[in-house]
């Protein structure tokens, strides 16, 4: 139950402070990984987030993707960490070894894209007793097309 307090804890400081946690390694096992479903989307569209563990762990604490972070891409190459004012409900589940969740997700205003560029999707899980950093690869948010 400690460990599911702490973890809640860090989803929502992540969510609301937009920095990264110490003692968090940066870099999630190859099997534990995290992916959109498109590489471009358009500003207030849907993506779909999914969290895939392949794993022999039975459990990897962070089925909950609604407090997954939002990075945005600099133009020096490194990443920026964008505030997002979105609502979530704090629940905590596993993910079974082979199995994966996902969630949907509007690119709007609530989760701070309004600007079109280059995102990732952060999230922190547990692994083996131990918490990581899992990203999806950087995808491309561009401005609605007019009809």
């Amino acid at each position: 139950m400690r460990m599911l307090s702490v973890l809640t804890a860090a989803c929502i400081g992540l969510l609301f402070s937009g920095c990264d946690l110490v003692g968090i390694s940066n870099e999630g096992p190859p099997d534990v990984q995290l992916s959109v479903d498109d590489t471009t989307y358009a500003i207030g569209s849907t993506v779909k987030l999914t969290l895939s563990n392949n794993t022999d762990e039975s459990v990897v604490a962070g089925a909950n993707l609604c407090p997954a972070g939002l990075d945005k891409a600099r133009e020096d190459g490194s990443w920026q960490s964008v505030p997002a004012t979105v609502v979530c409900q704090l629940w905590q589940g596993g993910v079974a070894s082979g199995k994966e969740v996902s969630q949907t997700f509007v690119l709007d205003a609530d989760r701070a894209v309004t600007q079109p560029g280059i995102y990732r999707f952060t999230h922190v899980v547990w692994v083996e007793e131990q918490r990581v950093k899992v990203r999806t690869d950087r995808f491309e948010v561009r401005l609605a097309s007019s009809e």
